[in-house]
């Protein structure tokens, strides 16, 4: 933050990790696209060198260098086969996309070389031949196999490998009845595959039947460099894409289209899961849904930008649904921002309708637009207590309900050294040992919270929440240095941070999540036409059946030129 670039006073460096020469790039700093939280720059001819790793140094003229918290890794641009090298900085790794094989009549663009087997359109199952032609494509490094126009027919699973694209020139439909069962997925991506995907695809999902099973569309886990490009999915009755515990995955210019009655699908799920998944680049989407929303749960280093998300409020009876729409739970270094859209039908802002859903009990009317939340036993691993000692690398505690977790940090809430993390090397029952030391040594007069680490460094800038009970909502997880500026929502409810604080039961140990270093900055809400959805901005520490604190649940907050027009009554959602 307060990067101030306009004034000329920014110097910016980049500092090998590894050890090595230091460039110089303030000269390259493009001020006028540059903001107080975003650098852009170019990088100078002959360097930095490819496949190295840099430390970011940066001075704005008011203060000592900083190094920012992520280092940067600079990659060869390749080939961008696909036209994904505007948003997706990993573009060349797709190398192998110029050897293309026609898979109806099985010729290579190039080469004297056939497909196993033909693909055909009409009735008859292509899922034998498609399988062969993938398998022979990995065997022999890799290509796009690509689909003349036309309609194609499936009845058993896809099932993609490393090195292979399934590429549509024309209007290329895909409808399937995939059964039921473990093995129920449409595109199936084994764990380990890489630099695979789908690009101008159209599937159907057959899926129109009162089977809570459905038919599944995409499983990938575990997968490295996966492209969704200008697909469509007409997902109709049947379960989300699953695309979680992945690293790279990129989403340019696709519409999922779920469409889901929850009345004939009570376990149905949203269009699109990432959980846990690194480095996501989603852009240009349109995500058209009845229930849950795009999940992704755990994920770091994830940037939307220009997707429509549209929730259909106004299919089947909304009776205890999870409508949240873009849900991002203990995640890092995440960015929704650039022209997202956030909206939903007029079923959904009818006042009528709202009223007698309040009256009636039977929606619980989440409907956040953006929310982040831990819930159940992930909770449960937030835990704040005394510090009976410590050093500069260790913190000694009282006893505490620990689940297995591989990812614990320390967090002084109270006392000597408040404000300090650390990350946890390891721990005992009793006690954690720091993989960096404190600046400031806690002593027995401190608090810490030891846990999971909640939201942290994410960015919500320059979107537009139309329709909606609620908009982005920080609640019930730690967070750290976040920031929700430049948005527009328009009969959408608030901008809602809720820190929590509750009793465990036990002496001296409390379920803690603090919300610190956030800024809410130059948002405009307005209860345009519909006073019902409880127009505010505001952080509101929730501490329940306490009659005091036990550590700061608010800290560093900025709120500042925002503007708020509600209407009478403005009922909180």
């Amino acid at each position: 933050r307060n990067l101030q670039p306009t004034r000329g006073l920014v110097k910016l460096k980049l500092v090998p990790v590894a050890g090595g020469e230091t460039i110089d790039i303030t000269g390259l700093l493009n001020t006028q696209k540059s903001t107080a939280r975003r650098l852009q720059f170019t990088l100078p001819t002959g360097g930095p060198n490819v496949d190295t790793t840099y430390k970011i140094v940066i001075e704005n003229g008011y203060g000592p260098a900083v190094i920012a918290h992520e280092t940067i890794t600079i990659l060869g641009a390749g080939s961008d086969s696909f036209g994904i090298g505007q948003w997706v900085p990993w573009a060349g790794k797709f190398d192998f996309a110029a050897n293309t094989y026609n898979a109806v009549t099985k010729q290579n663009n190039q080469f004297d070389a056939v497909l196993p087997q033909a693909v055909s359109t009409g009735a008859a199952d292509n899922s034998a031949a498609i399988n062969a032609n993938i398998q022979y494509l990995a065997s022999k490094g890799g290509a796009v196999l690509t689909f003349p126009a036309g309609d194609y027919w499936i009845q058993n699973p896809i099932q993609m490998a490393s090195n292979v694209i399934l590429k549509g020139p024309g209007k290329v439909r895909i409808t399937g009845n995939v059964p039921g069962g473990a093995e129920r997925f449409a595109f199936y991506f084994p764990s380990g595959t890489s630099r695979s995907g789908l690009v101008d695809i159209l599937y159907d999902n057959g899926a129109r039947f009162d089977d809570y099973q459905g038919y599944g569309n995409m499983l990938g886990q575990g997968c490295t460099d996966i492209l969704l490009k200008s697909c469509v999915f007409d997902q109709h009755e049947s379960d989300w894409l699953q695309l979680y515990e992945g690293r790279r995955i990129a989403l340019i210019n696709n519409r999922l289209n779920q469409g889901i009655n929850r009345n004939s699908r009570p376990y149905a799920r949203g269009p699109l899961r990432l959980d846990g998944s690194s480095y996501v680049i989603a852009h240009g989407n349109y995500f058209d849904y009845c229930v849950d929303g795009v999940n992704a749960i755990g994920t770091n280093h994830a940037f939307w930008s220009a997707n429509t998300f549209f929730w259909q409020a106004s299919l089947g009876n909304r009776e205890d649904p999870v409508n949240h729409v873009l849900i991002h739970g203990h995640s890092n270094f995440w960015c929704v921002f650039g022209k997202n859209r956030f909206t939903s039908d007029e079923a959904f802002e009818a006042t009528k309708d709202m009223k007698i859903l309040k009256i009636t009990g039977k929606s619980s009317n989440d409907g956040e637009k953006i929310i982040a939340e831990f819930t159940g036993e992930v909770l449960q691993r937030v835990r704040a207590c005394p510090v009976l000692s410590a050093t500069p690398y260790t913190v000694s505690h009282t006893a505490m309900y620990m689940p297995a977790d591989d990812h614990y940090w320390v967090t002084i809430i109270a006392g000597k050294g408040l404000g300090q993390e650390r990350k946890v090397k390891s721990r005992t029952s009793l006690g954690v040992t720091l993989e960096e030391p404190w600046d400031v040594v806690p002593d027995a007069t401190s608090n810490i919270v030891i846990g999971v680490q909640g939201v942290c460094d994410y960015l919500i800038e320059d979107n537009d929440f139309d329709l909606g009970k609620r908009g982005p909502t920080i609640y019930l997880t730690p967070s750290r240095r976040g920031a929700i500026i430049g948005n527009r929502m328009t009969n959408a409810g608030s901008i809602d941070n809720t820190p929590f604080l509750q009793s465990t039961g036990l002496p001296k140990q409390w379920l803690f999540c603090h919300q610190w270093d956030m800024e809410v900055e130059d948002n405009i809400i307005t209860a345009e036409t519909d006073a019902h959805n409880g127009n505010f901005i505001g952080i509101h520490a929730v501490q329940s059946r306490q009659d005091r604190s036990v550590g700061a649940l608010v800290l560093g907050y900025v709120c500042r030129n925002n503007k708020v027009t509600a209407r009478m009554p403005n009922v909180v959602a």
